[in-house]
């Protein structure tokens, strides 16, 4: 039984946690001397200082001071009028002068907190304060005795101590990362934890469910890997369950944490909770804070990780991933907001950087930094693909080319560029590959699956310069002569709205007309729709039954839409739910083709992936429950073939994610009883829903598409 599988078990004891980081601050100097603080020879970055000859007096470096208030001030803290440093009585072997000058009385920081997001859930991380230190020697431990560099020895070393507030190994990470990441922003650290630049001491308790009082609290020293943090909290909690569980009694002590043999080894027991004894440090005279002093450095703070994305959620409609990837690295999130304050849709813009640049930095082992692409050329060329002068392609394609050349992607874009929209003149072109290879348009109608081969052929001859969603469109209706019936799936009421971009041309939509004079009914009208009664034939809204109506429109040369799946009428493992015979009945009767169409959203990253499936043609003799069959494992077929490609989030947890969304709706919104008859779907797609909706996935499709008004038959 795995480390999880047993805390799930053993879920009777709440962890209670707490964290103290000790992070090394960048600065020309020691913190208490002019030593310099860096890389040197063994021994070597010394002064009387650092070494604690008698008479000398230690100095507090400013820089030190001014990038721990930084800190203080990301972390909310309150800032002392009066800073204090004061001497840890406990013997340091690898401090020269034999103790520690620390804060205690008055640190730079208390009572700050830090938000933090787990599973999507964010929670405050209260910090009981912030003070600055100095670091000690690097010891090299032999088998009978020490080696000591003393380089590092009042190094300034900054200390972030929590609440006991935290719950779970998960939430420690969390934190840690959302802590080393504020350093980075701010600049204040590399915060290297291989280099030992960033390092925690783990406390951990436990309280029975139902208790108020704290458990007794054991301590794990000097951890410098986020990996072994995990894990070390994980096997305590595990140790202190088991002793408890049998009866015994929680030591107060400082433990260790093997990484070889996965588990918390005694290094010494503790009287009380606090290890050491504090005095005033004589040598260093209280430090006066001016408000002038901390707005000044508030001013030159950078807008940190946790602002940036919620801006680029809140303001930019960026799914809250990659929002999370752009805001990883201030580096990445300083370029980003570079290219967008020249113009350019910053979704766009999101899409090209983290769906084609990050993914070519890693091939070719280089970082942003590395990037030779000017932010205002850069966001020319992105306003080019939202203008539809050239495709998401095409724009990658640009964009490489002028990595690999180093040359100025403008000039790349304007000479290569420009994408071809136009019907007729794709239309022109798809005939032009069918005159030169004129056995595929047979091997199509033979039921040969052909159309990806054409669409390859369109694209090598216009060098990728197509529109690709226009051309699948026009090259339907070249290969089909004619009106045909979509097929879609149907997951929500956002369906509707979104067929609607995927397949521009005038087609038909059929609806229940339980929603006709709704909202989503309206918006229905605006499309062209025919209404049906499911319960009823004909609807009392018409003259012809549904089928007649169909029927008659496919033979007017009209498209129809259709969505046979019944929503949420969940069949065991499957990824498509189970329809009537409706559909392939319809292409029978008129002996037009069905085209099954996928569509897969991917609510965090507000992107709508769908596939065009290949045609199904019904001959008058065919089974229509077998066709029907073939029908239902095409779309099932190609939504598992997107959500395993795109890695989107199965069937099972978007119901479960969706029943809550569900609850939320119901309290905000009353329904009359005629509407308690109808799905959820219906009742909470409001007019305002649906548009925000189509804002968030246009930009994710090609060749945006707004609704005309239509003749509603």
């Amino acid at each position: 039984m795995d480390v999880k599988e047993w805390w799930l078990k053993m879920s009777k004891y709440i962890p209670v946690i707490g964290l103290e980081v000790h992070c090394e601050l960048k600065s020309n100097s020691k913190n208490f001397s002019s030593s310099k603080n860096g890389d040197g020879d063994v021994n070597t970055n010394l002064s009387v200082v650092d070494i604690g000859y008698p008479g000398i007096l230690p100095v507090v470096n400013k820089e030190a001071v001014r990038k721990s208030i930084m800190v203080a001030l990301a972390l909310n803290s309150t800032i002392p009028e009066y800073l204090t440093f004061d001497r840890k009585n406990y013997y340091y072997p690898d401090l020269p002068k034999g103790y520690q000058i620390t804060q205690f009385g008055n640190p730079i920081g208390t009572k700050g907190y830090v938000m933090i997001n787990v599973d999507g859930v964010e929670k405050k991380i209260t910090i009981q304060d912030t003070h600055l230190e100095e670091d000690t020697a690097n010891m090299d431990h032999l088998s009978t005795y020490s080696l000591i560099d003393y380089n590092r020895a009042g190094v300034p070393l900054l200390e972030t101590v929590t609440d006991p507030c935290i719950s779970s190994s998960k939430e420690a990470i969390a934190y840690l990362e959302t802590l080393r990441n504020m350093f980075l922003y701010l600049d204040v650290s590399d915060a290297r934890a291989d280099l030992g630049q960033i390092r925690v001491d783990v406390n951990v308790s436990l309280m029975k469910e139902g208790d108020t009082k704290l458990g007794t609290r054991v301590e794990m020293k000097n951890i410098n890997s986020f990996t072994t943090v995990k894990e070390a909290i994980e096997v305590e909690i595990k140790r202190q369950t088991e002793i408890l569980e049998a009866g015994g009694v929680i030591e107060q002590e400082t433990r260790r944490y093997d990484e070889i043999n996965k588990t918390t080894v005694f290094m010494r027991g503790k009287v009380d909770a606090i290890d050491y004894k504090y005095y005033t440090e004589p040598n260093i005279p209280p430090i006066k804070l001016r408000e002038e002093y901390i707005n000044s450095i508030k001013k030159d703070m950078p807008v940190l990780e946790y602002e940036r994305k919620k801006k680029y959620i809140d303001e930019y409609g960026i799914g809250s991933v990659d929002a999370g990837t752009l805001t990883k690295d201030r580096k990445l999130s300083d370029y980003f907001e570079s290219i967008i304050s020249n113009g350019s849709n910053p979704k766009n813009t999101a899409n090209i950087i983290v769906g084609f640049l990050l993914g070519y930095l890693n091939k070719n082992f280089k970082s942003i930094s590395d990037i030779n692409i000017d932010t205002k050329d850069f966001s020319e060329v992105i306003k080019m693909m939202s203008d539809g002068k050239i495709s998401n392609k095409q724009a990658k394609d640009i964009f490489t080319k002028a990595l690999d050349e180093n040359k100025n992607v403008l000039d790349i874009a304007k000479s290569e560029g420009t994408q071809i929209s136009d019907k007729e003149e794709i239309r022109k072109i798809i005939n032009e590959v069918f005159n030169d290879n004129p056995n595929i348009v047979n091997d199509y109608k033979n039921g040969k699956n052909v159309t990806g081969f054409i669409m390859g052929l369109i694209m090598k001859k216009t060098s990728g310069k197509v529109n690709p969603g226009i051309t699948n469109m026009v090259l339907r209706e070249e290969l089909e002569n004619g009106p045909v019936i979509y097929a879609f799936n149907h997951s929500n009421m956002h369906d509707v709205p979104t067929a609607g971009e995927i397949i521009k041309e005038h087609s038909y939509l059929l609806a229940s007309d339980e929603i006709r004079g709704k909202i989503p009914g309206m918006l229905f009208e605006l499309m062209g729709v025919v209404w049906t009664n499911r319960f009823k034939e004909p609807s009392k809204h018409t003259e012809l039954s549904p089928f007649d109506h169909m029927l008659k429109l496919l033979n007017e040369g009209e498209s129809i839409k259709t969505f046979p799946e019944r929503t949420w009428n969940l069949s065991e493992n499957s990824l498509v739910y189970p329809f009537k015979w409706g559909n392939v009945k319809m292409a029978q009767c008129s002996g037009r083709p069905i085209i099954p169409i996928v569509m897969e959203y991917d609510y965090k990253n507000n992107i709508c992936n769908y596939s065009i499936g290949e045609p199904i043609h019904v001959k008058k003799t065919d089974d229509l429950e077998e066709t029907n069959n073939k029908l239902r494992d095409a779309l099932a077929t190609m939504r598992y073939k997107i959500i395993e490609t795109k890695g989107i989030y199965d069937r099972e947890t978007a119901k479960k994610e969706f029943d809550e969304y569900k609850k939320q709706v119901l309290e905000e919104f009353p329904f009359d009883e005629e509407m308690e008859k109808t799905t959820i779907y219906r009742r909470y797609a409001t007019n305002e829903e649906v548009f925000a909706h189509l804002n968030n996935i246009r930009p994710n499709l090609d060749n945006a598409y707004l609704f005309g008004k239509r003749k509603t038959k």
